[in-house]
């Protein structure tokens, strides 16, 4: 949790595994991790997630209801910094603006995003990484 001038902020950073029953897991963990924390603080949740917005995973965090320590609760919980159509965000080194949007910015909690984007820059003319890096910015 980061606290700025009174201000608090939870960020999550995650990195997915392939398997998609293994996501699904991983989901409910950062939920039940964040259901200890008081529900009005603003969250944002970065990573990636191997799995596309059609995925379980994904919609577990922005449109399905879970089931959490033997209760329901209802979401959404979060929302994607990005919409359809979801910009390519791995490229396998390639630069390829085709792959999959497996790389998300979620957010919760009274907060906005102002702006998001997909870097397709280069380090000198290399890739320094398989997925392009994404930013945004909240208000």
């Amino acid at each position: 949790m980061f606290k700025n001038n009174g201000y608090k902020l939870i960020c999550v950073n995650t990195h997915f595994d392939f398997d998609a029953s293994v996501q699904l897991e991983s989901a409910k963990i950062i939920l039940r991790r964040l259901e200890q924390l008081p529900s009005e603080l603003p969250a944002i949740i970065v990573g990636d997630f191997n799995s596309t917005p059609s995925s379980p995973s994904h919609m577990i965090f922005t449109g399905e209801d879970v089931q959490l320590k033997g209760k329901d609760i209802k979401g959404p919980f979060f929302k994607n910094t990005f919409s359809k159509p979801f910009p390519s965000t791995h490229h396998g080194f390639t630069g390829d603006i085709n792959g999959d949007h497996i790389d998300w910015i979620l957010y919760r909690g009274g907060i906005v995003p102002e702006n998001c984007k997909v870097i397709h820059d280069t380090f000198y003319g290399v890739y320094i990484s398989d997925h392009f890096p994404l930013c945004a910015s909240f208000k």
